[in-house]
Formats: structure tokens, sequence, C-alpha cells
């Protein structure tokens, strides 16, 4: 019952809802007990036999959504090899299908990649490797392992990117690398006009790390107490409307960096551009 709810949207590596345990997504805690309300409840308690229905929190997806419930370690000494859980999910499905379309991407630090789309750079403050994790379970911290290359600025970035001639607006979605800068903010220009909020980013500034386990071996403990499923991959999405985009197959985005209180940078390793249809 102790484990957490990862909600991935639109294939982000990153869930966009992260549950702090499986009984209280339904509405209940600490264990819950047998209570049927109209939105919410369970036969037997917040884990066994729970519902909610999300008619006023609904969870929006435009292409594909992922939910996991993670098998907690609090009763490992009774089910050391953790256990099954079994979700039915009803959801309402448009006729014309999926509306979001990955229509360019851009591996920041990848030489041709970066020609390919005119990348330039002013005032950077750091080019080069990082493994990391993304958000992780208890039970798999290396969840998520990843090594990618990137950049980090205190100027600006631009670059040119393919959106499609019908879109409905953009999303651009980015991998940063959130240890020790987790408050990462940038104004966003389109063809020279700028978007009317920034793209703020504001997260915990942590990252885990391998350490000796009493038992001799590894295992994974946080550089920060506060959680050791946290880690330093992080994806963001921002929303471009359609008035700076339509019509057009190619658009010029600029990512101009803002003073933060954490660290005079921001990070870039990859972007997603989506098209909304």
């Amino acid at each position: 019952m102790d484990g957490d709810e990862f909600t991935y949207i639109d294939d982000s590596q990153t869930p966009q809802i992260h549950g702090s345990g499986t009984e209280d997504d339904h509405n209940q805690g600490w264990a819950g007990r047998a209570c049927q309300l109209p939105l919410w409840g369970a036969l037997f308690n917040g884990y066994s036999g729970a519902y909610r229905i999300y008619l006023n929190d609904c969870y929006v997806f435009n292409k594909h959504i992922l939910t996991s419930y993670e098998y907690s370690l609090t009763k490992k000494e009774r089910f050391p090899k953790g256990g099954n859980t079994d979700v039915t999910i009803f959801y309402y499905k448009a006729n014309s299908g999926p509306n979001l379309q990955l229509t360019d991407e851009i591996d920041v630090g990848n030489h041709y990649s970066e020609t390919q789309h005119q990348y330039q750079i002013s005032q950077q403050t750091w080019q080069g490797s990082r493994k990391d994790q993304y958000d992780a379970y208890e039970r798999n911290l290396d969840y998520g392992a990843y090594t990618d290359d990137g950049r980090a600025f205190s100027g600006s970035s631009k670059f040119t990117v393919a959106v499609d001639l019908k879109n409905q607006g953009i999303k651009l979605r980015k991998r940063i690398n959130r240890n020790g800068n987790g408050v990462q903010s940038a104004e966003v220009f389109v063809d020279g006009n700028k978007v009317g909020r920034p793209w703020h980013i504001v997260t915990p500034s942590l990252s885990t790390r391998k350490v000796p386990a009493s038992d001799g071996g590894t295992s994974l403990q946080p550089t920060n107490a506060t959680g050791r499923d946290v880690n330093g991959w992080y994806n963001s999405d921002f929303e471009v409307p359609a008035s700076f985009t339509s019509g057009k197959e190619k658009v010029q985005v600029e990512i101009r960096y803002v003073a933060s209180p954490q660290k005079n940078e921001i990070s870039e390793f990859h972007y997603w551009i989506y098209s909304y249809r």
C-alpha cells in the first residue's frame, strides 16, 4: 500500500503525476477501510478492491498514458520478491485518434544533430556527458539510467525545428539535469516573438549515488535524505500556442536564460518537438 503511483503522460520519461502511496491515490490513507462513495472508495480497504473516478481532476493525454504502481520495500520482510497488482482502467477515447505527433528532435551535444538544426549557444558554462537516472522505484533505483551529452549556459540557445504545417500549436519537451540545480527558468521566443509566460522548472535538486551497503554489496542511497527515488534526469514540457506556429513547417526557437536562486545556468540535453493536430 505504501508504493507510489507514477503516471507518465504522452511518453514523458518523468512522471507528471507522482503520488505518495497507492491507497492515497484512492483518497484513503494508512491502509484505508471499506468505504463506498460515488467517486472513490473500496470494497475491502484503500488498496484491495479500491476505486476512484477522476471527474473533477481528469488525467488528460493526447497520445499515450502509462500508470505504474510501485511495490514498496516497506513490507520487504513479508514479501521479499514483491507482489502483483491487478488494475482495471476505463477511459474516454476520441474517435479521431492521437492528436499529438512527434515532428522533430534535437540531440544537444551531438554535432550532426546540432548542425541539422542550426543550433547556436551563447555564454556557455558547461559542455560534456553525464550519467544519471530518471525518478526511480524503491525496488529499481537504477530505473531510467541514461548517459547523455549536453550543454549549460547563462545566455541563450537557438535552433530551428520542423513542425506540422497544419499544427494547432506545439509542445516543446526537453531533458535537463537537476542535480544541484533544481530551479531553471527561461524565456521562450518563437521566430523572434516572445511567448507570454516563462519556462519555469522547479524540482528537487537531488540525484542518487551508490554507497556501500551493510550486507557487503551496493545500494543506491540519496545525496539528500528527503527521498531516494528522486534522480537527476528530468523531462519538462512547454506549450506554444498556435498563434506562433500555425501555417508553418519550420520555426526558430530561442531559449533565453532567466536568473534563478540556485545556479547561474540552465541545462539542456535533448529536445522533442510535438505538433498538435
